[in-house]
């Protein structure tokens, strides 16, 4: 078994607290669903959401970036 330690802000620990988890079960379950390549997904209400219809879209915006330059470190 390996062992890790790790920073975490009061509001997550708080957070996992309230679900009846502490916070190394969290990161532990946290872990193996990546593992395991179990995704979380945003909340239904974000996912289902179609925007507002008097704004452009968020992507028209990507045709007006510029593209990738080189590295100069590479």
């Amino acid at each position: 078994m390996t062992s890790i330690t790790i920073e975490i802000s009061d509001e997550i620990a708080e957070r996992a607290a309230r679900k009846g988890l502490l916070s190394s079960q969290a990161i532990r379950k946290l872990l193996e669903n990546a593992v395991n390549g179990e995704q979380t997904q945003w909340p239904r209400l974000v996912r289902e959401y179609l925007g507002d219809p008097d704004m452009p879209a968020f992507e028209s915006g990507r045709a007006d970036l510029a593209g990738l330059r080189d590295d100069p470190l590479a």
